[in-house]
């Protein structure tokens, strides 16, 4: 499996992880040793205000869990995700705010 590579990363196994692409990721993210994952779809979920590329799918409430998500220390790609603009907003968020999606960025390069 071309994920394999990814167990000896054990350094993140242990982190908060957002993982992105195609297929069951949490799964694979788990056996590969992966801990504490997050995928992309349920990040969206919970920062719907967030995806700003696809308002269609936007929910008009946000999710009161977002005041207490933790800081992602990490973010794991398996491949080519089946909605790379999405995927990319939401990645380059977590950068800006170094992994705390709650706070707005210090700044804005």
């Amino acid at each position: 499996m071309s994920h394999s590579p990814l167990r000896m990363f054990k350094q993140f196994h242990n982190k908060h992880v957002v993982v992105s692409g195609q297929g069951p990721s949490l799964e694979i993210a788990k056996g590969l040793g992966f801990s504490k994952v997050t995928t992309v779809e349920d990040f969206r979920s919970s920062f719907p205000t967030l995806d700003a590329v696809d308002h269609t799918r936007r929910i008009s409430v946000p999710c009161t869990f977002e005041r207490y998500f933790p800081r992602v220390e990490a973010v794991v790609l398996f491949g080519e995700p089946v909605r790379w603009e999405t995927s990319l907003q939401l990645i380059i968020d977590i950068l800006m705010t170094n992994g705390l999606p709650t706070e707005a960025p210090k700044s804005i390069p």
